[in-house]
This record gives C-alpha cells, sequence and structure tokens, in this order.
C-alpha cells in the first residue's frame, strides 16, 4: 500500500496525519524496503506508534514476516496490543494474530505449584488453586483476578533453572510453552526490551522468532543501551551460595536408596560439594577480616587489581565449582536414563538437580570473572562486594556488570539480524546528532546494515509557553547547599500562589526530602511527594485536589519523570531544581569514570553532560503534552546561559519564548 493510501485512510477515518507523523511513516516504510538500520527521534504529539506501525505493517504482511515490536513497559505493550494495532488493522483492512512474549517468571510452573509440601503456603495459595482447577485460568499471572505476593509467585512461578522442558509431566499444561507456541504463528509479537534482549545474548531465535523471518521495532529505544547492562549483570550471595550447596548434599542423599549401586559421579559430587563449603566459610572469614577497612559504607568496589587474599579464595572456589558441576552433570544424566518406580518423584528430582547445575554455572561464572577488570572480550567490567547485615547473621553479595554492552550487541545483534531494524524514541539526540546514542548501542561496530536517522518534530506551539531562567546568587553545584536553600526560598513563595498543577523535579532524594521538611504545615498540605507510592496511586492522589479545584504540587525524581504525562491543568508549572547531572555514586559509573581516565578521556564531555543533556530534554517534555497546553518552566540554574555547555543544552531545548529575570523574586511573579 502507497503511503499516499495510508495518510488518506487516516483523514477518512478521523485522524489526523501531521506532517512530522508522515515523515516518519515513510522513513520507516523505506527503511523495511531496503533492510536498513532506522534511528528515528520522535517529538512529543506526532503519534510514534502509529506513525511506525503504518509504515511496518503492509511491508512486513508482503514478505510474510513476524513483526516484533519490544517497547519498555507491560503499560505500553498492552496499549499496542489492545488500542493502537486494532485501530491500524482497521485503517489498514488486516486482520492480524497479535501474541504478547513475556519472560518466562509471568506464568505459573505446574510442577513447582503441585510439589509443594509447605501447609502455610498451600492454604495461601488456595485462591490461585481454584483459579487452575474450577476458572480456566490460563496460567499467566496478568490474568490472574486474585493477588498474590510477590515472594510467592517466585517459588512457583516458571524459570530455566529446574525446567525440565518437555520432559515435565505438565508439559501440554505449561503455560509459558503454550504462550511460544501461539506466537510461532503470530503476524505479530508485542514484547519488552528485557525478552528481546534475553533473546540477543541467548543467540537470536530462541525465544522469539527466528531473525530470517523478522522485522524488529523496538520503542521507547533510549533505554536500550542501560536495559543491555541490567540484562547482563549477576548477583551471588555467599549465604545462598551456602544454602545452594548444602541442597546439593541433601538431594544427593535423597537420590541414594533409589539406587542399588551408585555411580561413582554421586560420591564425587557429594564430596567436592562439601569441599566448596570449606572454602565458602574461609572466604567469609576474610571478608570479615578486610571489608570495614577497605569499604565505602556497605560497599567495596574493586576499580584496579584484585586483593590476592581473595583472588587466590575465588580461584579455590571456581576449581571446586567446576570440578563440581562435572560431577553433579553425570550425575544427572545417570539418573535421567535410570529407571525409577515413582515417575512423580523422578521429575521431582530431576527439576531440582536441573536448579543445582543452573546455580552452579552461575557460581562458576562469578567465581572465575570477579577477580578480572574485563570480561573474556576485553570489556571492562564493574566489581562490587556489598554486605547485608540482619539479626541472625552477615551476607556478603558479589556484583558484577558490564559498563558497556556495545560490543556484544554489535556482535549479536546488528550482525546477525539480516532484515530491517527501527528504533524509535522521543530524546535519540545529543546536540542534534545521533552518534552519542549510536556508539552506546554498538552501530559504530558493526558493518552488516547502513545506519540511517531522522529527526520527526513535535506539532506542538512551544513558543506560546515560557522557559524561565533566573539569575542566582549561588552556584547551583553538588556540594552548595546556598544554592538549594535558594531554591527553597523560590519554592515556598510560590506555593503560596500558585493556584493549578505544578510538577517540581529534583535531583535527588535528600533534596527533594529536605525540601518537603522546611515546608510550613499548610504548604505541605499542598504537596504530594514520591515516596512509596506505586507511580499509578501517587498520580491519582496528586490529580485529586486539582480535580476539585485546589492548587496541588507533585515532587519527584528521575523514575517519576520518565514517561509522565499530566496534560492540561495537571502541569501549568513545571519547575527543575538544576541541570540534572548525575552523581558517580553507584560501582558502575565509578569504574566507567575510572575507565575513561586510564583513556586519558575527558568523564565530563564523554559521558556526564551527553546523560545530562537527554535527561533534561526528557524532563522539560513534561509540560506540554498536548496541541492545547500552555505553561511556564521554571529552569533554577543559569549555567545553561553563561556556560558553554549550557549554550548548547538551551539550543537543544524546545522553541520557548525565554526569560532572563534578575532575581527568584521576579521569576515567582512571572510565573503566577
Amino acid at each position: 500500500m502507497q503511503i499516499t493510501d495510508i495518510t488518506q485512510r487516516l483523514q477518512d477515518a478521523g485522524f489526523s496525519c501531521r506532517p512530522s507523523q508522515q515523515r516518519m511513516i515513510q522513513a520507516v516504510a523505506a527503511s523495511i524496503h531496503h533492510r536498513y538500520i532506522l534511528l528515528c527521534e520522535g517529538g512529543t504529539g506526532i503519534g510514534k506508534s502509529f506513525g511506525y506501525l503504518l509504515g511496518v505493517l503492509s511491508q512486513a504482511q508482503a514478505k510474510k514476516h513476524t513483526l516484533i515490536i519490544a517497547t519498555a513497559t507491560i503499560q505500553l505493550m498492552e496499549q499496542l496490543a489492545n488500542k493502537d494495532i486494532p485501530q491500524v488493522e482497521k485503517l489498514l483492512g488486516l486482520s492480524l494474530n497479535i501474541e504478547i512474549a513475556k519472560g518466562r517468571r509471568r506464568y505459573i510452573c505446574h510442577h513447582k505449584f503441585y510439589a509443594l509440601d509447605d501447609l502455610l503456603m498451600l492454604e495461601r495459595l488456595t485462591p490461585l488453586h481454584n483459579a487452575l482447577e474450577k476458572e480456566n485460568w490460563s496460567g499467566d499471572r496478568d490474568s490472574l483476578n486474585v493477588k498474590i505476593d510477590d515472594n510467592l509467585w517466585q517459588k512457583i512461578s516458571t524459570d530455566r533453572a529446574g525446567c525440565l522442558n518437555h520432559r515435565c509431566h505438565f508439559f501440554k499444561e505449561c503455560a509459558f510453552f503454550s504462550a511460544r507456541e501461539r506466537q510461532k504463528s503470530a503476524d505479530i509479537i508485542i514484547t519488552n526490551h528485557a525478552t528481546l534482549l534475553a533473546d540477543i545474548w541467548l543467540g537470536l531465535g530462541k525465544i522469539l522468532p527466528e531473525p530470517e523471518k523478522s522485522t524488529y521495532i523496538i520503542d521507547e529505544a533510549h533505554h536500550l543501551p542501560e536495559q543491555s547492562i541490567n540484562s547482563l549483570a549477576q548477583e551471588l550471595s555467599l549465604h545462598s551460595s551456602k544454602e545452594y550447596i548444602q541442597e546439593t548434599k541433601q538431594l544427593l542423599l535423597k537420590c541414594k536408596p533409589l539406587f542399588d549401586d551408585p555411580p561413582k559421579s554421586f560420591f564425587s559430587a557429594f564430596d567436592f560439594s562439601e569441599q566448596i563449603i570449606d572454602r565458602l566459610t574461609s572466604l567469609k572469614k576474610i571478608l570479615q577480616l578486610n571489608f570495614k577497612d577497605r569499604a565505602t559504607g556497605k560497599e567495596w568496589v574493586f576499580l584496579d587489581d584484585f586483593p590476592k587474599s581473595l583472588a587466590e579464595e575465588f580461584n579455590h572456589l571456581a576449581n571446586l565449582t567446576r570440578t563440581c558441576l562435572t560431577q553433579v552433570s553425570l550425575f544427572a544424566e545417570y539418573f535421567e536414563n535410570t529407571h525409577i518406580d515413582s515417575l512423580e518423584k523422578k521429575q521431582q528430582y530431576q527439576s531440582r538437580l536441573e536448579f543445582i547445575i543452573n546455580m552452579l554455572e552461575t557460581m562458576l561464572t562469578t567465581w572465575q570473572h570477579f577477580p578480572n577488570k574485563e570480561d573474556n572480550q576485553g570489556a571492562r567490567q564493574a566489581r562490587w562486594i556489598t554486605l547485608k547485615q540482619n539479626k541472625e547473621q552477615d551476607d556478603y553479595r558479589f556484583h558484577l556488570s558490564l559498563i558497556d554492552t556495545s560490543h556484544k550487541l554489535a556482535e549479536l545483534f546488528w550482525q546477525r539480524a539480516p532484515e530491517a531494524i527501527t528504533l524509535c524514541s522521543a530524546t535519540l539526540k545529543i546536540s542534534g546528532q545521533f552518534q552519542h546514542f549510536a556508539r552506546k548501542i554498538g552501530l559504530h561496530l558493526q558493518n552488516s546494515h547502513t545506519v540511517k536517522s531522522i529527526s520527526c518534530p513535535s506539532p506542538f506551539a512551544y513558543a506560546q509557553s515560557q522557559l524561565i531562567i533566573p539569575k542566582l546568587k549561588s552556584a547551583p553545584t553538588h556540594t552548595n547547599d546556598q544554592h538549594l536553600q535558594e531554591f527553597q526560598t523560590f519554592l515556598k513563595a510560590l506555593l503560596q500562589e500558585f493556584s493549578q498543577g505544578c510538577l517540581v523535579l529534583f535531583t535527588s532524594q535528600k533534596s527533594l526530602e529536605n525540601t518537603f521538611a522546611m515546608l510550613p504545615k499548610g504548604l505541605q498540605n499542598k504537596v504530594t511527594c514520591q515516596g512509596d507510592l506505586p507511580k499509578q496511586q501517587l498520580i491519582k492522589k496528586f490529580k485529586h485536589p486539582i480535580d476539585q479545584g485546589k492548587p496541588h504540587a507533585l515532587f519527584g525524581l528521575q523514575s517519576l519523570a520518565e514517561g509522565l504525562d499530566l496534560p492540561g491543568h495537571y502541569c501549568k508549572t513545571l519547575i527543575i531544581q538544576k541541570i540534572p547531572f548525575a552523581m558517580p555514586n553507584t560501582p558502575q559509573a565509578q569504574t566507567r569514570e575510572h575507565a575513561l581516565k586510564l583513556q586519558n578521556k575527558n568523564v565530563f564531555i564523554e559521558h556526564t553532560l551527553p546523560e545530562a543533556h537527554l535527561r533534561l530534554i526528557q524532563w522539560t517534555g513534561r509540560l506540554i503534552r498536548t496541541e492545547s497546553d500552555q505553561g511556564k518552566l521554571v529552569l533554577f540554574d543559569d549555567r545553561i546561559i553563561y556556560k558553554t555547555y549550557g549554550k548548547k543544552l538551551l539550543a537543544s531545548l524546545p522553541a520557548f519564548e525565554v526569560h532572563h529575570p534578575s532575581s527568584w523574586q521576579e521569576t515567582v511573579e512571572l510565573v503566577i
């Protein structure tokens, strides 16, 4: 179908096809036809979902490809499945089979569920049992009509560790594998970034359809760099490791009576399990002696060489775990090929053996890689140990995380996916260029695809709204308390006069809490703070007084600002405490900064500034959400005027009418 035909159908159905949306449709269609990678930045309000769907669907259908759409959240997945795609189907006259691909943890494991013998737990699961037995519940947690505790769900949901696959007695009823089977005949598969990344790391085509028959759309693509790092991060608890090894011994002892003459692997696995427990005890003693002297608070970060005493313990543990893993695997193979009278008992033990093998593999990976600054491919990794204290005992946790996955994405995705890939988001550019994002996801390291980019600007009339940047007495640096005090004085005065919805975004939890605490009780009653409430409940609480005609403010952080939609009178004023530069206070950030310095690179230019740039654009995008919106944005940071980098930041923001009042008092007058 031609683009002109699509545009005409949109108009006939009562939709307005904006120039930017039409441009996006054409760009996506061209990328599918010519099989290249497209980076598409679509401004707020252009209708990105319709833009890529209308551009891709006819092409994917003609090629008989499965369209794989990966987006950021369950809410966005459901919006695509229940609203956007059905509307586009109707417009294009198509009838499509749509499936949602979720991770294993969203489905119940029948084997785990029916193997439970904890009476208290079984009592808590009665409603779920009724749903399975009497209400034809599919096993998908998202379709369950009863609430279930997350910790309880973890014990009965499916995962790769311990899954018997087709050998399981419940394989035909398995909700996870049933969903995977349905996906084979799907025209469109909607998934999240985590599931797409899991398929990429496994080699493509293991969870989602084969790449040769797939066309990919990655929505909210600005999340991809961080999501890819998080998806490969590892965490191992010393206490849990000891428990896994104890369980290995206990399971072996349970299996022993089933054999007249247990195989050699049985005795070897048992012996090496005992040796591992001894080594774990030795490792804990070393950590107890050294942790307080080396750690910052409850975190010990390793930037350079690894302590020799720890390296020796990790090396011993790696050797013992490797041998134990081999012996348990041999025993599991022997067990599978041995006739056991009780099929139920055999499957139960097989499942636990599979689980233990998986855990031993995880332990081995940690012991092997933790002492090294780089992974097997030479990529720098962050390494740190945390101390978790409780009344019963201290537990040490070992964390491994790459700081850059660009090389892995290049090798395992961009180089291997033969068809078109579109990545779209409202925030992909830095100073008008896509290079920073392209480097972060490894597009510069691949040579299989042409990479093109397009920017589709927002249709909103930003010039009808105001950007107010007051002249400040104090510099808005991380360590300057005077700036926070000046900001608080301004905010207090403003909250005494404002009349509608106001969103205030802070750069740290501490500054948010301090600001709220200094407000008089009467003003605190006019403020809702981000805290323990889930996001939707928080927004509902904030909107309630505004719906009754009362002014109200919402205090939040980056995690709230992401994707926040407060149209009309809910957000007539947006206040940003200062340019959102991130502090290098995480092990990953510290490792990244250290690595850049070793390469004689400027950390601020290479990483800190680009990330703040993207975050500032996201934050300013909270003000204008519809074509009729107008509002006022106060950025309480005049570095954006007098710093060289600030001028570039300012040029990247929407074309607001800009004001530079000489004081915070003038700013209050402008806003009110």
